[in-house]
This record gives C-alpha cells, sequence and structure tokens, in this order.
C-alpha cells in the first residue's frame, strides 16, 4: 500500500508499506515500553490523484500526519531519491 504524508489537506507520496489493501481504516502498531504495551495509530484512507493520461484515480493508502514515524510501518519502503 502507497504511503503518504497529509499536511493542511495536501498529500505527498513518501513510500509504501505492506498492508493488504482491504485493511480496517486504522492500524495500530504495538511498541513495547518500560511496563506497559504502547500502539502507534495510522489511517488508513482514500486519495484521489489524476494519471498522466488524465484519468481519475482512487486508491487505498495510509494517510500519515506530521510527526510520525514511516519506519514504524510493516515492510517500509521510502520512495528512491
Amino acid at each position: 500500500m502507497k504511503v503518504y504524508l497529509s499536511v493542511e489537506a495536501e498529500h505527498r507520496l513518501i513510500g509504501r508499506a505492506d498492508i493488504p489493501d482491504d485493511h480496517v481504516p486504522v492500524l495500530e502498531i504495538p511498541i513495547y515500553g518500560f511496563a506497559r504495551v504502547i500502539r502507534v495509530r495510522f489511517a488508513i484512507g482514500a486519495i484521489s490523484r489524476l494519471t498522466a493520461e488524465g484519468k481519475m484515480v482512487v486508491e487505498r493508502a495510509v494517510l500519515m500526519s506530521k510527526g510520525q514515524i514511516p519506519a514504524l510501518l510493516p515492510g517500509w519502503q521510502p520512495l528512491a531519491s
């Protein structure tokens, strides 16, 4: 699934992660702390974009907010620079 950074209603593609397209609207990643389990939540939503041919495409994607760490996502792969 593609991963987008969402800042002020603008979505920027930053990479991809190994999350099935049929995943629920919230992905919870467990992070283990000292005496308790902490979970980080990522939103799964829809992104609309135009293809090079001008066709509108809607796809499901991980929508990250500023400050979230994409490396926590399973199978995280950043875009090649």
